[in-house]
């Protein structure tokens, strides 16, 4: 694909080279010059500028100019992004990751960055092997994706790199990290289940104990309950659903006495494999079983029936993350370490009114 240069990015360019022709202390010529010099707006000259300033290769003095910049450490960039997974992570087009990582390098890539894409598994790969590869790499910045455990987010935490923690959560309040509220979306969920009008609900997860995000979904869906004076009846939960093996859990549940009539998965994926064990048993769904999820994927909407989820803003994420980090990378302090995006129900079919 021909990566368009935009006129701004022109500008950049012109005005880099002339950069390697200043002495230290001298200054660039003034933004009216530069633009009568390149035939372009003084807007143009100002925003290219603003960039260079954001990347570090220029320091702006009010009242006396552009001067290049003094700190070698932010003119010597590799202008290279790590973007770090872990576990079995899909990267077709429309999954979750897929969706976070081309947003972040849609994001990246207008500042002339590229990504260097690696996946992290504590089985295979040691957390100094890790550090030492991104220190190879020259890496100016990482995303870091996804659950890790904290030794390892610590350990990049120390290791001299811009690092952004990406849809997970971490107790080192000084990393900056950027993800939803899991509690409050897998609370939301359980109410619009409830007041659909539901009061036996179920919950599915796989690796509860290992995945935070789960968790906390697990815990939001159990406050909901309690706050309705709903108990939580454990033969309707499963904590370690396994995919292609969901029939185990529909058989489970088609033997009990009062089986529930509503059932939230702790992501869409999930939920839309119990759909398809539901059929599959013969099942009607959602006459007799409503089915709800949590992320909002590409497929969902359409997948009969087509899913009511809670949408988690994917695209926004990787958005977000990528600009946060290319701030820090210049050098920008932070303020705010924790941004919380908002999610939203998106109601489709898949759940109806308790009979």
């Amino acid at each position: 694909m021909i990566k368009t240069i935009t006129k701004t990015e022109q500008i950049k360019r012109e005005i880099q080279a002339k950069l390697k022709t200043l002495s230290h202390n001298e200054p660039l010529l003034s933004e009216p010059a530069l633009a009568m010099e390149f035939g372009v707006s003084r807007f143009t000259i100002s925003r290219a500028l603003s960039e260079l300033s954001s990347d570090g290769l220029v320091k702006r003095i009010q009242g006396k100019g552009t001067f290049l910049s003094d700190n070698k450490k932010t003119a010597e960039k590799s202008k290279r992004i790590g973007f770090i997974t872990s576990g079995n992570v899909l990267y077709r087009p429309g999954a979750f990751y897929f969706s976070v990582l081309s947003s972040a390098v849609e994001e990246l890539s207008k500042r002339d960055y590229s990504v260097v894409l690696s996946n992290y598994d504590s089985q295979t790969n040691s957390i100094d092997k890790t550090v030492e590869k991104i220190k190879e790499n020259s890496l100016d910045g990482v995303l870091l994706v996804g659950r890790f455990e904290n030794d390892m987010v610590e350990a990049l935490s120390k290791a001299n790199v811009s690092l952004v923690l990406v849809d997970e959560n971490s107790k080192n309040e000084n990393i900056v990290q950027v993800g939803i509220n899991n509690s409050d979306c897998g609370y939301r969920a359980t109410r619009h289940l409830i007041e659909k009008g539901h009061r036996r609900i179920g919950f599915i997860s796989t690796s509860i104990l290992s995945t935070r995000n789960f968790k906390d979904r697990f815990e939001g869906y159990r406050k909901a309950l309690t706050e309705m004076g709903i108990s939580c009846d454990m033969d309707y939960v499963e904590v370690d659903y396994v995919f292609n093996k969901g029939k185990l859990y529909v058989s489970r549940l088609l033997k009990l006495k009062n089986p529930p009539s509503a059932i939230l998965a702790a992501n869409d994926a999930m939920a839309i494999d119990l759909m398809k064990e539901l059929r599959k048993a013969g099942v009607p769904s959602p006459e007799k079983f409503s089915v709800m999820g949590i992320d909002d994927d590409d497929v969902s909407e359409h997948v009969d029936p087509a899913l009511t989820t809670m949408r988690v803003p994917r695209i926004e994420m990787g958005k977000c993350a990528a600009g946060v980090l290319l701030s820090m990378i210049s050098g920008t302090d932070v303020a705010q370490k924790k941004i919380v995006l908002p999610t939203e129900l998106v109601m489709r079919r898949s759940v109806v009114n308790a009979m």
